[in-house]
């Protein structure tokens, strides 16, 4: 059913408008103005819009009803029933351009009125429904189209995320997030398992978990750098979760929010302990390879008169036998007999010991020449082959273990019956253990002393074997420890040893394609381990 409407009446007839008026009064309709020019219709409807307009369209003035209808559809939509007192073609379809509602030729019944009037408003109010139903859609369709954009902006941001999640929890370098204060928001699994946690406990801690008490001045000077000028890069010791350190190349920066202020500090770790250990035997060997051709000048210009003097001593040891006997007949009658202020039973005992010094001073140069010469041989492996660790070990132990029994109240090796074969040079790899055993006697100091050798076969991925030499002796100090493979540093007392021996040991192991470590404390002993591939692919070169 079509509502009351409010109908505006347009016509310069008044009784065409008095018409109108009555009829559609009848109807129940309200008649909210009546007008005879285009004009006044165009400036009442911008005023206070009908719902239908009646216009006649042939109206006094500049505007007729046609030019009128144009101007009002310019500002909004309202229906517009025409009316011609007569069918010009022309003027009809200048009308129709404009898109009314109906035409209306003179003369016409109330009914015709009736029914033209409620078919516009009935169309009008179709057209309106359709619109906003074509409104309401389109903005649903925008709602629709700006929905799924949203959505699959967050399904790239959530694959960014998740990416991203991925990347740090598998990345092979310790990732770690902390709040202001250090502690810990985030952790992947490659920082946690470096210090022998799980990534789960240590949300929560405090950073400081992952240092020991000389450590931790060094990591609060880094957080206060990082809060003070935003980024820290630098060498950091941590501390394992079982008292064990390394070194860690650390980065750090802040993380700011959207405003620019600082809400947590992001740290990488890489353990570097590797690094170091290429670093120290770069530097071991690039020093060694100086010292041998050092060593090389110095063992030709020894040898050669030391020579002449070891060569000289037994032929000098001859000439005082014969000379002495000559003497010893002459002092028997004179005895009284004195030379340089002794007499003559001190002085020749004093000859003799002199003569033994020297013989003795000789002998260590030849020693010291020999070693050096040994040192400066190292480039020159032996032969390479497929050996018995068991046998190779018993054959060393054949050349030094009455030393040893001698030196410590017990000696102990033990050595696995399913210990593998390796492929190594035997004569090499034997010097370095009689060394590191005869080492390990002589720094016995205690009535209990002991001296261990073990060997430890750790499988795949490593494939590698362990031969542990260990004792209870006086130890050393860190600082002792990390010069105990310099060429020519000893800690025995002068005389006692060349210093080149554990450096001859450390370079051995290096052309075999292993190498050596040690742990040491002062008062408690120390232990080397000389570590070896089973398959040793230096062999094949």
């Amino acid at each position: 059913m079509i509502p009351m409407a409010k109908v505006m009446i347009v016509d310069d007839e008044e009784g065409i408008s008095s018409y109108l008026a009555e009829k559609l009064q009848e109807k129940g309709h309200n008649i909210s103005m009546v007008l005879k020019s285009g004009e006044d219709a165009v400036r009442y409807a911008r005023l206070s819009p009908p719902d239908i307009i009646i216009m006649d369209i042939l109206l006094e003035g500049e505007l007729d009803g046609i030019e009128a209808a144009k101007k009002i559809h310019e500002d909004f939509d309202v229906p517009i029933l025409f009316l011609s007192g007569n069918a010009n073609e022309k003027r009809i379809e200048r009308a129709i351009q404009t898109g009314p509602f109906g035409i209306l030729l003179k003369p016409f019944r109330g009914y015709e009125l009736s029914a033209a009037v409620e078919m516009a408003l009935y169309r009008a109010q179709a057209e309106k429904k359709i619109k906003e139903r074509e409104e309401r859609t389109a903005e649903l369709v925008e709602a629709n189209r700006r929905l799924r954009d949203e959505i699959e902006k967050r399904k790239r941001k959530e694959e960014e995320l998740r990416l991203l999640s991925y990347a740090m929890e598998q990345s092979s370098e310790g990732i770690a997030v902390v709040d202001l204060k250090a502690n810990v928001l985030f952790i992947n699994h490659a920082f946690a398992e470096s210090h022998g946690y799980a990534a789960e406990e240590l949300v929560g801690r405090h950073f400081s978990i992952f240092h020991n008490k000389e450590q931790l001045q060094q990591m609060e000077d880094a957080n206060r750098q990082i809060l003070k000028k935003g980024d820290f890069l630098g060498e950091i010791w941590h501390a394992r979760r079982d008292g064990t350190i390394f070194p860690a190349m650390m980065h750090a920066s802040l993380l700011h929010d959207e405003d620019g202020r600082p809400i947590a500090m992001v740290w990488t770790l890489r353990d570097i302990t590797e690094l170091k250990k290429m670093e120290r035997q770069l530097f071991q060997s690039e020093k060694l390879a100086s010292l041998g051709f050092l060593a090389s000048g110095i063992a030709h210009e020894i040898n050669n008169p030391n020579s002449f003097i070891t060569f000289n001593i037994p032929i000098l040891r001859d000439y005082l036998n014969e000379l002495m006997t000559i003497i010893d007949e002459y002092a028997a009658q004179h005895r009284d007999l004195e030379f340089f202020g002794m007499p003559y039973h001190e002085f020749r005992e004093d000859v003799f010991r002199l003569l033994d010094d020297m013989q003795h001073g000789t002998d260590r140069i030849t020693s010291t020449v020999s070693e050096l010469r040994n040192f400066m041989k190292q480039g020159s492996r032996g032969e390479t082959r497929k050996v018995s660790l068991k046998a190779l070990i018993g054959k060393a132990l054949s050349m030094c273990r009455g030393k040893i029994s001698r030196m410590v109240n017990s000696f102990e090796v033990i050595i696995p019956d399913d210990t593998p074969k390796i492929r190594t040079d035997p004569e090499s790899l034997k010097q370095v253990l009689i060394n590191l055993l005869i080492n390990a006697a002589q720094a016995a100091d205690k009535e209990d002393s002991w001296v261990r050798l073990g060997v430890l076969h750790r499988g795949a991925p490593d494939n590698i074997v362990i031969i542990e030499v260990s004792d209870n002796g006086c130890g050393m100090n860190k600082e002792t420890t990390k010069r105990i493979f310099d060429p020519f540093f000893t800690t025995k007392p002068v005389g006692d040893g060349t210093g080149l021996g554990l450096s001859i040991c450390h370079r051995l192991m290096e052309q075999l394609g292993g190498h050596i470590e040690v742990e040491s404390k002062p008062g408690k002993g120390s232990t080397f381990r000389a570590i070896l591939p089973v398959q040793n692919q230096r062999t094949h070169e």
